[in-house]
């Protein structure tokens, strides 16, 4: 009978712990994948928010008396490159639009700012903010 007394891992051994430290790493390299678009999507919502914000400050202030008639001719709808410049000066998002609409009329304005923009990702997102205005 022979004893060996040679120590260590067999090659079997070896082979399957080499595969769970691959699938362990690859799991996290995808949660990490994961986590890096979540983190931007968050991002660009913060700033959109921001921006569409920012706009309904301006129409709040704006004088009351042909902000329909404004809004209705497209005077309150901003693309990248508006946005960007004064009197904003935002950070714009890649194709960025800003398009404001009235829902419904007279005394009092039901304001729909949406602001639209493209992810890396090449997804279209799009965020709506809402408000009334009225004449007093």
């Amino acid at each position: 009978m022979r004893l060996s007394l040679e120590k260590g891992f067999t090659l079997p051994e070896l082979m399957i712990s080499t595969f769970v430290l691959v699938v362990a790493v690859a799991g996290v390299i995808g949660v990490l994948g994961k986590m890096t678009l979540l983190s931007e999507l968050n991002r660009e919502t913060t700033l959109a928010t921001q921006h569409g914000q920012s706009i309904l400050e301006v129409l709040k202030n704006a004088d009351f008396t042909g902000l329909e008639t404004a809004i209705n001719n497209q005077e309150w709808n901003y693309s990248s490159a508006e946005l960007s410049a004064a009197p904003f000066n935002f950070t714009v998002l890649a194709d960025e639009t800003v398009d404001t609409a009235v829902l419904t009329s007279g005394s009092s304005l039901h304001i729909v700012v949406t602001v639209q923009w493209q992810m890396r990702t090449g997804l279209s997102r799009l965020l709506t903010l809402e408000t009334l205005r009225t004449d007093w």
